[in-house]
């Protein structure tokens, strides 16, 4: 009966997991990991955040640091180039965090674009993973918004206001000139 019951939650994360899709969970019901990352999507050149997480009920050994791989679309290894073969332990509800940079440790040049999987190492015989997607995003608006030119309309009631306005402005800037031009020439003469 114990088993059945055992059986029935790894099923249910196991579902949960891929239903999801925005975590990986693997585990014994009671050494459990999941890895996930703050986004499913990112541009190119963002920070990507991955977190670690027990949410077992036993400590788990973690057998590296980073205790995680990011492996491109092809399955090649693009982070870490050197790790620490180190054991560190993970107690439950506990998670460590790691951000990168996008950088691919042996070509030493930013990723593609493309999609990009995080596999974890710990003593656990089935290791969680996440794929996230790097994209190309456009570039941000300058000013905070953008306005194409050639739809860039101004309501005819908004020129009428404006067309005197910018007539008394030119009046004033005018006399202000001449007013600058006469002081000048007085300096000048005396």
């Amino acid at each position: 009966m114990k088993l059945k019951a055992t059986m029935a939650i790894m099923a249910t994360i196991l579902v949960l997991s891929v239903v999801c899709g925005t975590s990986g969970v693997a585990g014994s019901p009671t050494k459990i990991l999941a890895v996930m990352t703050d986004k499913d999507v990112y541009c190119l050149h963002e920070e990507v955040t991955i977190s670690i997480t027990n949410i077992g009920d036993e400590i788990v050994g973690l057998l590296s640091d980073p205790p995680l791989s990011i492996l491109d679309e092809a399955g090649n290894l693009v982070y870490p180039e050197i790790r620490l073969w180190l054991y560190t332990e993970l107690g439950p509800g506990k998670t460590v965090t790691y951000t990168w940079n996008q950088w691919n440790d042996f070509t030493d040049t930013f990723v593609p674009p493309g999609k990009y999987t995080v596999e974890t190492y710990s003593e656990l015989d089935l290791e969680p993973s996440k794929t996230f997607e790097i994209v190309v995003c456009p570039p941000a608006p300058v000013g905070g918004f953008e306005v194409p030119i050639n739809q860039l309309e101004v309501p005819s009631n908004i020129i009428d206001l404006l067309t005197p306005l910018m007539g008394i402005v030119s009046l004033v800037s005018a006399v202000a000139a001449v007013i600058v031009y006469a002081r000048h020439k007085k300096k000048q003469q005396n």
